[in-house]
């Protein structure tokens, strides 16, 4: 999942430079220092002319509930306006919202109806819990030939451990950037066998 990308490669803007990152990665060091790890529940798989998502469910605690607890949300919030005060308002003008988790991009062109039948056949659960643990900053550049992104990571930022009642399951998964050539902020799904599940 994409929180943040910086100065994306479709509004023209040319890439901020090491020195700026540095300094944005200590501003975020302080911002992260203590936020903790939160869940998502992710889903269902939505299909798109180039690839398919999940989409985020923020979490309504109850029916007194009078705002959805959305971690993923604030997050992003008060990461943008890290990155604007730094960087500029304009190293922010692509918004990534609403929070979505790239699965894979297409590498050619089928019927939609079909495809989303077999996805829906072979995609069990279709709303998985997942556990983010970690942040990261990183260059993200867009690999057409392998329908993929790739990533050179700057900074890790290990989120505070939640309190995980016992039997409860962490599942892990990675999240794809969006934009070629920029550097964004993507948290880090993690789990016991798995150190780095980002993709």
């Amino acid at each position: 999942m994409t929180v943040q990308a910086i100065n994306h490669g479709l509004h023209n803007e040319p890439p901020i430079d090491n020195t700026t990152v540095a300094k944005l990665a200590e501003a975020l060091t302080i911002l992260l220092s203590d936020r903790p790890a939160f869940s998502l529940w992710m889903g269902s798989p939505m299909i798109g002319d180039t690839g398919v998502v999940l989409d985020y469910e923020p979490l309504d605690i109850g029916p007194a509930a009078a705002v959805p607890v959305d971690p993923y949300g604030d997050l992003v919030t008060d990461v943008r306006d890290a990155i604007a005060r730094l960087c500029g308002p304009g190293a922010i003008g692509h918004d990534s919202r609403p929070g979505h988790m790239a699965l894979f991009y297409a590498g050619c062109r089928q019927d939609n109806v079909d495809f989303g039948s077999a996805l829906r056949r072979r995609s069990r659960p279709s709303h998985p819990w997942i556990l983010f643990r970690t942040l990261v900053l990183g260059w993200v550049r867009q690999n057409p030939a392998a329908r993929c992104y790739e990533r050179d990571v700057v900074k890790r930022f290990p989120l505070r451990e939640p309190a995980v009642e016992a039997g409860t399951r962490i599942v892990a998964a990675g999240g794809a950037a969006h934009g070629p050539s920029a550097p964004v902020l993507l948290p880090a799904a993690s789990c016991p066998h798995a150190d780095d599940a980002t993709a």
